[in-house]
């Protein structure tokens, strides 16, 4: 396993943030999805990274999302600590993605987010 603070390599962000904005169309669309199952699927193409590794930074994703004005997945809680690179590979994908961008530009709430640090 990665040690507790390794960072992040360029590609393992790429493919967190593929994968939490999957989770996210799917939400958006309403299907149904297990958070659990993709947090496996994604630990398989990464540097041997943890559970709650994965899950941390699916909650770093949240709060990029959360102060980009973008609705996050639920249950993904926004963490306070996000990598600069995360914030650009999110604003990346998002950019590659206008429809999706869209969807969660326009479930976005900010009352919803009062409690946090936009």
């Amino acid at each position: 396993m990665q040690g507790k603070n390794e960072v992040w390599s360029d590609d393992e962000v790429r493919r967190a943030v593929e994968s939490y904005l999957a989770m996210l169309k799917l939400e958006i669309e309403g299907i149904p999805f297990v958070k659990s199952h993709a947090n496996a699927k994604l630990r398989e193409s990464l540097n041997n990274r943890s559970k709650g590794s994965v899950e941390f930074k699916f909650q770093n994703i949240s709060a990029v999302m959360v102060r980009s004005h973008r609705t996050p997945i639920r249950g993904y809680k926004p963490a306070a600590n996000a990598q600069a690179l995360l914030a650009a590979a999110v604003s990346e994908a998002l950019t590659a993605n206008p429809a999706l961008d869209a969807a969660a530009a326009a479930r976005f709430d900010p009352k919803d987010w009062l409690w946090f640090n936009l």
